[in-house]
């Protein structure tokens, strides 16, 4: 049976356009952007486990095997292990978004940025990535809300970073945490499959004898 969801996968966005839609999911599933609904990767992956939508690639439907290929695609911004991570928290009943990617996003909200950034000095350093780190936050987690609305979020339950072959620096856990004071940041923690969210409280290293 077809999925009554239906959308165009867009290579070059590396997002899908949704083109039909119904149901609830849509309140808490994918980013407005000037009047269009477009979901990334993640968001198209376990829709798609979940039989909820037919994601067209040109002329052809895509498969869940198609869609996994995507993920190994760096360019799309999701990588296995974030995807895992994301799938684990959403079917815990959580609404996640990327992080730092605003909800909806309207030629009104785009000049209101643009006057607000005028003469901020700091604006210019917004989202700057120092190249010594690799860890990065990767989703804005809001607990279950029949009430959750995206043109008023409201600010999240704590943001996720997706960690896998080690620990992270101290100097990468003060990186991620630096500008979200009161939003706790969490470290998802992938091996072998199987998904652990811990936090970090305090770093100390022990005292010698």
């Amino acid at each position: 049976m077809e999925a009554i969801n239906r959308a165009l996968w867009d290579a070059e966005k590396g997002m899908a356009e949704i083109i039909v839609r119904s149901g609830k999911i849509w309140n808490t599933t994918g980013v407005t952007r000037f009047g269009l609904l477009l979901c990334h990767i993640e968001e198209v992956v376990f829709l798609m486990e979940q039989r909820n939508i037919t994601v067209m690639s040109g002329e052809d439907i895509m498969t869940v095997q198609d869609a996994y290929s995507l993920l190994t695609v760096a360019e799309y911004g999701c990588s296995w292990d974030a995807y895992l991570v994301y799938a684990y928290l959403k079917r815990l009943g959580y609404i996640l978004k990327r992080n730092g990617i605003p909800w909806t996003l309207s030629k009104k909200t785009v000049e209101s940025m643009s006057r607000s950034s005028e003469g901020n000095s700091s604006a210019d350093n917004q989202g700057a990535v120092n190249p010594d780190l690799t860890l990065r936050l990767m989703f804005d987690v809001y607990p279950p809300n029949g009430c959750f609305k995206k043109t008023c979020p409201r600010d999240p339950a704590f943001h996720v970073c997706v960690i896998s072959d080690r620990p992270p620096h101290l100097r990468e856990i003060q990186a991620c945490e630096e500008g979200h004071e009161g939003v706790p940041v969490k470290f998802a923690s992938v091996v072998c499959g199987h998904v652990t969210l811990f936090s970090i409280n305090s770093v100390q290293l022990p005292e010698l004898p």
